[in-house]
């Protein structure tokens, strides 16, 4: 599958190992098949802690996966709205565009997630 130990810690949420794997040299943008990296597996299921901690040291809060999704997105798309602030604190671009024209103010507001839609339209604002 082409995951790593990084990968499968920031997946679960334990944000202790994602610290040691780093520290240990660990490459925080390495990717898995489908370029999901371990910031897209934190952001996904919502895991604030490790998302910070891989953000802090240095994972690409911009990178498209093969299916063409950012973690900016995939948090959108989750409703992971700590998530998505700490991704936009970090720099997250908002209007990128995947390959389908859809950005993730169209995930938000399509699923109705309205306090993200909020967010991303406030950053989108101060940005």
């Amino acid at each position: 599958t082409g995951c790593t130990p990084l990968l499968v810690a920031a997946q679960n949420g334990h944000e202790a190992v994602v610290k040691v794997l780093l520290e240990a040299g660990t490459d925080a943008n390495m990717a898995d098949h489908d370029s999901d990296t371990p910031l897209h597996a934190a952001a996904q299921n919502g895991h604030e802690a490790s998302v910070k901690v891989l953000l802090e040291a240095g994972a690409d809060a911009n990178k498209a996966s093969n299916t063409g999704f950012t973690p900016l997105q995939l948090a959108v798309h989750c409703g992971h709205l700590a998530v998505v602030e700490a991704l936009l604190e970090a720099g997250a671009y908002v209007k990128f565009t995947r390959d389908d024209g859809v950005k993730a103010l169209h995930v938000a507001m399509l699923g109705g997630k309205w306090a993200i839609l909020a967010a991303l339209q406030r950053h989108e604002r101060s940005g």
